[in-house]
């Protein structure tokens, strides 16, 4: 597909940085941060920023004699017009005082370059209908996030500590926090969960994850924080029913039975109303990863009074791959890999939930790091894990109530932070977790 028109581009641009490279030795390491040789158009700007790149890379001096050196043996010189060529380059074209924003330049016309090539092929895969529209889609959105990256590198993807340290200050000054989850030991230790991270929440099946899950939601959506709420295990009227059972205080089952006093009626109704309009969406189809990230934009794009400022994912188990793998433990990866740039591209965090494998239940002990299933990955990926663990779980005939009732979160990695346990009270009857009235 074309249309007769050139791609973006400034030549003039390109020269100036290139020459401004070869003639100011103290800029070319600064040049061979911030720009690529694949980011400028024209062929022989190309070959000349290839050759200052690997000398620069080999600690090798910067001027006309070295690049042309390097240009020789990499059989690129004629390409330039000979050293002769290099020479009239540096004559003709003036030294810039401020090549960083020609960098910039030149860098943003490569990312419109790269993303019309994308629109281009994609254009043309769905004109030739020989690939099924996921697989398209799936190549297409690989693309633009690889130049969404590209483009987020900005120059060189380096900060300055002067800059560190401003964005520090704002951050003190500002009122904005992480998001709360309303269990305040924990909202203590981390400070929130912040834009950017991505969090885990492990336990063995049964324990209470969705719950826990589902009740930080509600409680960052009462703070007038959107939240995203992907579940891929329960359907949205199943949520539902635990977020009126836990808020309402009725009993879940009584729900599902249909057996309900009027009392239990009015207030089902009452917080049916309340709840209702808090800004939450719920996606439970079952999807891939893809399918999450476009749902993701969707919602922070839809939503209106509150800004999209946590995503749950339930559970990653059942997340599909955007490609298939030769085995589960590369696909988890490439999951877990995509959920954290999704974080750090919406800027918000991201709580999935995970399983931890069966020698924990065999031993009726606490979950550790290395029991996560496919853990390698999650572990590396992870700014923050969160383990559940009920003692009274593996045990069903114990007697005591107060027992029964015990629970404890425990922080197992937090990238920014420090690791612990947190006690809890579970509900088996309302399906809710809550922090105990002595802590």
């Amino acid at each position: 597909m074309t249309t007769g028109q050139a791609p973006p581009h400034d030549l003039a641009a390109e020269d100036a940085l290139v020459t401004s490279a070869m003639l100011r030795p103290e800029f070319a390491a600064e040049f061979a941060a911030s720009v690529r040789p694949d980011h400028f158009y024209s062929g022989t700007n190309r070959a000349i920023a290839d050759a200052i790149v690997h000398l620069v890379n080999d600690g090798k001096p910067i001027d006309l004699v070295t690049v042309a050196s390097r240009l020789r043996d990499a059989g690129k010189l004629a390409l330039v017009g000979d050293a002769g060529g290099l020479a009239r380059l540096a004559n003709e074209v003036p030294v810039v005082t401020n090549p960083a924003e020609y960098a910039r330049t030149v860098r943003k016309l490569a990312h419109l370059r790269r993303l019309l090539l994308t629109c281009h092929t994609t254009a043309a895969q769905c004109y030739a209908a020989q690939l099924d529209p996921d697989a398209i889609l799936a190549e297409a959105e690989r693309e633009i996030m690889a130049i969404t990256a590209d483009a987020g590198a900005g120059d060189g993807g380096t900060t300055s500590l002067r800059d560190a340290g401003l964005a520090v200050h704002r951050t003190l000054d500002s009122e904005r926090r992480g998001v709360l989850t309303g269990f305040s030991r924990f909202d203590e230790m981390t400070a929130g969960l912040q834009g950017g991270e991505l969090w885990y929440l492990a336990a063995r099946p049964g324990m209470g994850k969705t719950a826990f899950a589902l009740e930080i939601a509600l409680r960052a959506a009462s703070q007038d924080v959107g939240v995203l709420f992907v579940s891929l295990e329960m359907s949205a009227e199943a949520l539902m029913s635990r977020a009126l059972s836990s808020r309402a205080r009725v009993p879940l089952q009584a729900i599902r039975n249909r057996r309900l006093s009027d009392t239990q009626r009015s207030r089902l109704a009452f917080t049916t109303s309340e709840i209702s309009d808090l800004p939450i969406r719920i996606f439970d189809r079952c999807a891939s990863l893809r399918e999450v990230y476009a749902q993701a934009r969707r919602t922070a794009g839809a939503m209106k009074r509150a800004k999209l400022g946590l995503v749950v994912c339930d559970h990653i188990g059942l997340v599909l791959p955007n490609t298939r793998k030769p085995n589960r433990e590369q696909e988890v990866a490439e999951i877990s890999r995509g959920l954290k740039n999704l974080a750090k591209t919406l800027d918000v965090p991201i709580l999935a939930l995970c399983q931890v494998g069966r020698d924990v239940a065999k031993g009726a002990r606490r979950p550790q790091l290395q029991d996560m299933r496919e853990s390698g990955s999650i572990e590396q990926d992870a700014d923050g894990v969160i383990a559940l663990h009920r003692p009274a779980y593996y045990d069903l005939d114990e007697p005591d109530p107060e027992i029964q009732r015990e629970a404890e979160l425990l922080i197992l990695k937090q990238r920014n932070g420090a690791i612990g346990s947190i006690p809890l009270t579970w509900d088996a009857e309302y399906v809710a977790f809550h922090e105990p009235i002595s802590a």
